[in-house]
């Protein structure tokens, strides 16, 4: 995350922690767009940018450094997996290691084996807490697993 900040596995971020990361939030269903949105105000980030689109998305990437993308993978057929490859193989944005919390409201194993396998940090299921929120960022800031390069797969070590 920008400006060193850094965290204790596990630990409650102080209220001023995340008050710099910049945060892009995708999700097509405005319902539960504000309720994520909630969630990450509650644990004090609040430089959230909506995209509201697949273009807004390729679009705000690339006129940002965001320290963090919540995107909802919004189903089977939807592009955002293929945008976090994109992110990852540095055809997206100036950042391919930003961390990434993908969000999915069918957790089918076919979903979920296809959001794991385009490089995200984590993927949870809709409805989520604010604490499994919680404590995937500040896995993501602290336990963050090294990336590898494979032909098929760019991001966190899943092994």
């Amino acid at each position: 995350m920008q400006n060193g900040t850094t965290l204790s596995a596990g630990a409650s971020p102080p209220r001023s922690s995340f008050n710099q990361c910049e945060i892009l939030l995708f999700d097509p269903q405005d319902e539960t767009c504000i309720e994520t949105k909630k969630v990450l105000k509650r644990l004090s980030f609040h430089n959230l940018f909506d995209a509201h689109n697949v273009a807004d998305v390729k679009k705000a990437s690339f006129s940002r450094n965001y320290d963090l993308i919540i995107a909802d993978t919004g189903g089977e057929k939807s592009p955002v997996c293929d945008l976090i490859h994109e992110l990852r193989e540095n055809l997206l944005a100036e950042n391919p290691f930003a961390g990434v919390i993908l969000t999915t409201k069918t957790p089918t194993p076919d979903n979920i084996r296809r959001a794991m396998n385009s490089g995200p940090d984590h993927v949870l299921s809709h409805p989520f807490t604010q604490e499994q929120v919680q404590i995937r960022i500040n896995a993501v800031v602290d336990e963050r697993k090294q990336f590898v390069v494979t032909l098929n797969y760019v991001g966190p070590d899943r092994r």
